[in-house]
């Protein structure tokens, strides 16, 4: 490490601090003193405006002791470093010491040797810590381990949230997901069902070649070609055309039973829809895969991996939140392929699975979008979509179009975009609001809908962005550009003969709210800041007046409170009050005969002799010479 650590130095004995400064070779251990304090009370002060890395402190100090002090650097600052130094051997002091993770504890007198051999372990604690954060090897290394983790919690998160298009592109990128710049994308929930029940014996069955056991549907087969699975069927076969018989259970395919024999051979009772699994037992499994089911899923994803690579960008990964959904996919459509040749991929996968693995595999398949932030959409509607397996069977590709076929030609301002575009207007930047009102336009031009629903979608806009001004009291003339008496009605909403129009208009509108958001939180800060004051104002005089209590009276955090207050007051809160305070007391100093003591405490200081302290610090002269000098001026 090329760079000196911050130290400050904390004894209420000015000797003992000179004293230490003067005899060690600070800049060669490594280590620059950036400030002294008498006490804790000073200390803090100290430590707020200058962040060291270490503090050396003695216990025994007026106003605030060391161990007082360690515990609230622990608090308020757990990184920084806090070595104690005493002139009493008092087993005590040490326990409470190390409960409060001091990181060195030594005795007065200090030692030039023993200290510079402390700080020297310091600096190596420190140039450690650094070293560790910074390592770059190792932090490539947890990065490469951790990859596949964050890269499944990304998609899985793509999948299931509503996230900012900015965010999606840095992470698609950041985890290598081959999905951008599509000319739209696809996503798909896929099902892996049980394994099929194994095939009855055919020898059980040869004797019953014309009749099906109950619950079984029996399919004739001309020409010896069996049918896929479905409603069973009743007909009569010609004589002297071979035929094979085949018995089916729920999810089972065709089992040849015998060889056909001419004449007319007697067919079970034919039933409608998926069959039953009548008196049919899973049994033991009949694939060894079978015995680990979690294999299977990755069997699929493998299969889905082989036949989508040929054919087009996808990410395939597994899916756990949405019930019935085992594996989810995104596939990027490019000019090269289309939503029918995918379905037809992934119906090759159900059938693929059914052959070699010996299990249903059913995949939903939801409308295409247009944006990465829709995927989340397209996904719940692929896993809508799976949700009609019950009315379609299982074992194929289920396109919601197919089974949903009115859900495509309708324009609707979703809560999603409603919630993108107001997080824009009220965080910006321009190019998010940008962004988020291309969005809502690009909808108008996509859909095929009758004008009224058009007028309809425009009036759902216009309606967030008016009750969005309303809500926060805005100056309605100003942001929709009218006279102040047209406030209140529909009437500055022009008339738009092209969609193009409605687009510019609204980013005009998104625009001015944005600003205006920015104007009133500008002036919001203002006003939290002169509560504030006024309430240091009401209650200077209370000891007790601490940065928490006003963040409570306030309803802000203590980071946020004490950031925005430094950026408009230009100091600290702790300076801010102490000013406050003092200025009180000169008042009281010059106005009235009371005692200093009677002063601190009406200025809020229980100890006399801190506020002497804290008086001459700032002005030079103790409470006692400034009124007496004051008084002999006059």
């Amino acid at each position: 490490m090329t760079d000196t650590y911050k130290i400050i130095l904390v004894d209420d004995e000015e000797e003992a601090r000179t004293s230490i400064m003067r005899k060690i070779g600070w800049e060669a251990v490594g280590f620059s003193v950036v400030g002294d304090a008498e006490n804790g009370e000073d200390a803090l002060e100290k430590i707020e405006a200058t962040e060291p890395d270490v503090v050396l402190t003695d216990i025994r100090m007026p106003y605030m002791d060391g161990l007082t002090l360690a515990a609230r650097i622990r608090r308020d600052h757990p990184s920084m470093k806090v070595v104690i130094f005493s002139g009493y051997d008092d087993f005590e002091y040490a326990k409470q010491a190390i409960k409060l993770g001091v990181t060195e504890y030594i005795l007065k007198p200090v030692n030039v040797e023993e200290l510079t051999a402390i700080l020297l372990r310091l600096k190596e604690s420190l140039d450690a810590e650094i070293e560790q954060k910074r390592n770059v090897s190792a932090l490539r290394e947890n990065y490469i381990r951790s990859l596949p983790i964050l890269r499944g919690s990304f998609l899985s998160d793509l999948t299931n949230r509503n996230l900012d298009e900015t965010y999606i592109l840095e992470k698609i990128r950041e985890y290598a997901v081959p999905i951008e710049g599509a000319r739209k994308w696809i996503c798909a929930a896929v099902d892996v069902g049980d394994p099929y029940p194994p095939a009855p014996s055919p020898m059980a069955h040869a004797d019953q070649a014309g009749a099906a056991p109950p619950g079984q549907a029996t399919y004739l087969h001309p020409g010896g070609t069996p049918t896929t699975v479905g409603p069973a069927i009743t007909g009569t076969a010609t004589a002297g055309t071979p035929t094979t018989v085949s018995t089916v259970t729920a999810g089972t395919p065709p089992t040849t039973v015998s060889p056909a024999t001419t004449g007319t051979p007697t067919v079970g009772p034919a039933t409608t829809g998926t069959p039953t699994a009548g008196t049919a037992t899973a049994g033991p499994p009949t694939l060894p895969i079978h015995r680990e089911k979690g294999l299977v899923p990755l069997s699929v994803m493998q299969m889905l991996g082989e036949k989508l690579t040929p054919y087009c960008r996808h990410a395939v990964f597994t899916s756990s939140l949405h019930a019935g959904s085992d594996i989810a996919l995104i596939a990027a459509i490019d000019e090269g392929n289309t939503q029918t040749g995918l379905i037809g991929v992934l119906g090759d996968v159900c059938k693929e699975a059914q052959r070699v693995l010996k299990v249903p595999v059913t995949i939903g398949v939801g409308h295409s979008c247009l944006t990465l932030g829709d995927i989340s959409r397209a996904y719940k509607q692929s896993v809508d979509a799976l949700g009609y397996k019950a009315i379609v069977g299982s074992g194929s590709t289920i396109y919601l179009g197919d089974v949903e076929p009115g859900t495509g030609g309708k324009l609707l301002f979703s809560p999603k975009d409603e919630g993108e575009l107001i997080a824009a207007v009220k965080f910006g930047p321009p190019a998010r609001i940008a962004e988020a009102v291309e969005r809502i336009a690009a909808r108008m031009d996509d859909a095929k809908v009758h004008f009224r629903q058009f007028e309809a979608y425009t009036l759902s806009v216009t309606n967030c962005v008016v009750v969005l001004a309303q809500q926060y009291d805005l100056d309605m003339s100003r942001i929709f550009q009218v006279d102040a008496d047209m406030e209140g009605t529909l009437a500055f909403i022009p008339k738009f003969q092209k969609k193009g129009d409605f687009g510019q208009w609204l980013l005009q509108v998104a625009m001015r709210l944005h600003d205006a958001f920015g104007q009133e939180r500008e002036n919001s800060s203002k006003q939290v800041i002169e509560d504030a004051k006024r309430y240091i104002l009401d209650h200077y005089h209370e000891p007790d007046l601490s940065v928490e209590r006003i963040c409570r009276h306030l309803h802000m955090s203590l980071a946020y409170f004490s950031t925005l207050f430094k950026k408009e007051t230009g100091q600290t809160y702790i300076n801010y009050l102490t000013e406050v305070r003092l200025n009180k007391a000169l008042e009281l100093l010059n106005k009235t005969d009371d005692k200093t003591y009677v002063i601190a405490a009406k200025v809020g200081y229980q100890e006399q002799n801190y506020f002497s302290y804290v008086f001459k610090k700032r002005f030079g002269v103790s409470p006692t010479k400034y009124r007496g000098e004051g008084r002999a001026a006059t």
